[in-house]
């Protein structure tokens, strides 16, 4: 590739020593550069180019989670949190864990590709383990266009679903995330390994059924802020980022809200008038 670009531009550059007028010299010398830069784009590998967009969408994202952690204004000495209004109300295509009837309501947006997801779900397991009775988690899909793997699992998920058996593919998919298995071999291992009946899955699997389920909710979720992964809702307010269980320190120093007093705080008293 090298050659041929060296080639071409000698070839160019002969032709623009014949011309006499500074005019067209100059033109030529506009159409040399097109042609160089254009040479080059095309000599550099598509998967390379690829994957360096990829690489600038991640790195995108893992910043907008870390500053989304860190913008929470919610700190033990009274900081304000944001509440929002066009949030979508817990409905039939949610996924459960509690009773719809828990004074707090958790609405989880969340990729089973994103790492930070893996890293709350979690935090997700101690918020059952703490709170059963108190609170009710709704799992929400919101699959990023640069995660290859992400619409795939979060279809597994849903035929899984279909046999009742989500949270058992949920767990199973953090872990395959994990471990950088996330394929469809191992997505239909997984559906054997939970005791599903491999004909309706595969069925359900192999003709994407709940795609278009999939996408309205991640676009249905974006006007109330959760843009990336994971974010989530406790009763309204929202928080963008992976946040801890326990109470964390901000880069300012200031102590932060973790799960935990979050979840406390909404299960407080409402002071008297």
């Amino acid at each position: 590739m090298k050659h041929a670009i060296k080639a071409v531009l000698c070839y160019v550059f002969h032709v623009m020593l014949k011309l006499k007028s500074p005019l067209t010299i100059l033109s030529s010398i506009c159409v040399l550069s097109v042609i160089a830069a254009g040479i080059v784009f095309f000599s550099v590998d598509p998967a390379k180019r690829a994957g360096a967009d990829r690489n600038s969408e991640v790195e995108k994202i893992y910043k907008e989670n870390n500053i989304g952690v860190e913008n929470n204004k919610s700190d033990k000495a009274g900081g304000e949190v944001k509440s929002v209004n066009n949030l979508p109300e817990i409905n039939a295509d949610d996924h459960l864990w509690g009773d719809l009837q828990n004074p707090v309501k958790m609405i989880i947006y969340s990729d089973f590709e994103c790492p930070f997801c893996s890293k709350f779900a979690k935090t997700v397991e101690e918020v059952k383990s703490a709170y059963d009775g108190k609170v009710v988690i709704a799992f929400r899909h919101r699959p990023l266009a640069f995660h290859s793997s992400a619409m795939l699992a979060a279809l597994t998920s849903e035929c899984a679903a279909e046999q009742d058996k989500f949270w058992q593919m949920h767990d199973k998919l953090f872990a395959d995330a994990g471990e950088n298995n996330l394929s469809p071999e191992e997505f239909k291992k997984d559906a054997g390994e939970i005791g599903l009946s491999m004909e309706k899955f595969n069925q359900c699997f192999d003709s994407e059924k709940y795609k278009d389920k999939i996408l309205d909710q991640s676009k249905a979720g974006e006007p109330a802020g959760a843009r990336g992964t994971p974010t989530f809702f406790v009763n309204g307010e929202i928080y963008p980022g992976a946040y801890p269980f326990p109470d964390f320190k901000g880069n300012d120093g200031k102590i932060r809200e973790g799960v935990k007093s979050i979840i406390e705080r909404h299960l407080a008293p409402s002071p008297s008038p």
